[in-house]
């Protein structure tokens, strides 16, 4: 037994701890969005319309982060990858709906939100650290 813990245990101390990191979903601070239950959230990037007061809200997703991806897939909208695409190409044939706009980078994310008030997007709570533009409207995920 204890030949089996001592390479396991070697293995965590070179690993170190790792970083706990907090999902957030964040608009630009005059946005009128003030707040968002989970279902809302859901809407939003499944394609449906959302509005906040009679203005229609515009679902960006940033990709290229793999654990991004990941937590907003488990945490936002509850399905695979595949399930997920396939979801929004029917809804774009059979409903004519728009997928959210995406980005590939924080830099990215944080310039579509800039440029547009009625913007929401998902970020770990670190990249946006410092960023008097932008604000957080919910806690999605924590790592």
């Amino acid at each position: 037994m204890r030949r089996l813990l001592a390479p396991l245990l070697l293995f965590l101390l070179a690993v170190g701890p790792t970083q706990a990191r907090d999902l957030v979903l964040v608009v630009r601070t005059d946005s009128p969005v003030i707040e968002m239950d989970s279902l809302t959230v859901r809407k939003l990037f499944m394609g449906f319309a959302v509005a906040a007061n009679t203005h229609s809200l515009h679902a960006l997703r940033q990709e290229g982060d793999v654990n991004l991806d990941r937590a907003f897939l488990q945490a936002v909208v509850g399905m695979s990858e595949d399930q997920y695409g396939r979801r929004l190409l029917r809804m774009a044939i059979k409903q004519g709906r728009e997928p959210p706009r995406t980005v590939t980078s924080t830099a990215e994310m944080l310039l579509a939100l800039h440029e547009d008030p009625l913007a929401i997007g998902c970020m770990w709570a670190d990249q946006i650290l410092g960023n008097a533009d932008v604000r957080v409207v919910r806690l999605l995920w924590r790592d």
